[in-house]
């Protein structure tokens, strides 16, 4: 069974209470942290991938702990200057498709979901455009830059 939100914001709190002890000046300002709404990372098939859970501290997104299905900490660490823990939010990014990705005549792009393009950790918008009534491209967006590949077609993982 895939961890629910509430138990992944539970780790999530737990150790970022852990982390703000530790003594690190780059922690020091988590002694109050509130923890956010996670967002649920899926793989490129749509299943359930991991957790990103912001962390906030005195009204700003301060960081973000990865979490797995099984309940683990797969990582946490401190973010700057990003509006929401997923750097856009999936509206920026289907906007950014549809002005900025080079869209064809006739294709249309569909609602964002956020995946991990390979390993966690590599996250993405991921918006699947159509073209007559036809799965046409894979577009990611991250708040840096957007690439697109044919719908469907995984990440090459011998060249990582």
């Amino acid at each position: 069974m895939f961890l629910p939100s509430e138990e992944a914001k539970k780790k999530a709190m737990n150790a970022a209470v852990m982390l703000s002890m530790s003594g690190e000046r780059e922690f020091s300002h988590w002694d109050s942290v509130v923890i956010g709404e996670p967002v649920l990372v899926r793989d490129l098939q749509g299943r359930p991938g991991y957790w990103l859970v912001p962390i906030m501290s005195r009204g700003h997104l301060a960081g973000f702990a990865r979490i797995t299905g099984t309940g683990e900490v797969a990582a946490i660490g401190a973010l700057e200057g990003a509006p929401v823990v997923t750097g856009i939010t999936g509206q920026e990014a289907l906007e950014r498709v549809r002005s900025e990705a080079g869209l064809e005549e006739g294709e249309t792009p569909e609602e964002p979901v956020y995946v991990h393009d390979g390993p966690p950790g590599r996250e993405a918008w991921l918006i699947e455009t159509t073209k007559a009534g036809k799965p046409w491209h894979w577009v990611f967006v991250t708040p840096a830059f957007i690439y697109k590949r044919k719908a469907g077609q995984l990440p090459d993982m011998s060249k990582e």
